[in-house]
């Protein structure tokens, strides 16, 4: 999917937690992966901030990384959707076809 360099801002600031990270050789990756002490209020103050990233995180340009963000969340969105579709039919046999997809339009809206 083609995105503007708006939706790719755009998409960043929502996320809370995630990092545009730079390693001074000209990669760059987009990692929620890590931690920081807890900003205490809704002025800026000094935080220490440590970021993982594992080597296949790497692109070439902030488009790239941001992008694998995108695709990253949306394939980890899936796999959820997914494993909660495999527990409901293992466990709930019994509900109809309507039950089970008014139960993956909740799971998908993230209202379960």
């Amino acid at each position: 999917m083609k995105y503007t360099d708006k939706e790719l801002i755009d998409w960043l600031e929502e996320r809370y937690g995630y990092g545009l990270i730079n390693d001074d050789n000209g990669h760059w990756a987009v990692s929620g992966t890590g931690f920081q002490n807890v900003a205490s209020g809704g002025d800026p103050e000094d935080i220490q901030t440590t970021f993982l990233v594992f080597k296949d995180e790497w692109r070439d340009s902030i488009r790239e990384a941001i992008i694998a963000a995108i695709d990253d969340e949306e394939s980890s969105n899936q796999e959820e959707i997914d494993f909660e579709e495999e527990s409901l039919e293992v466990e709930n046999e019994s509900l109809t076809q309507e039950d089970m997809d008014i139960l993956e339009n909740d799971i998908i809206n993230d209202e379960y």
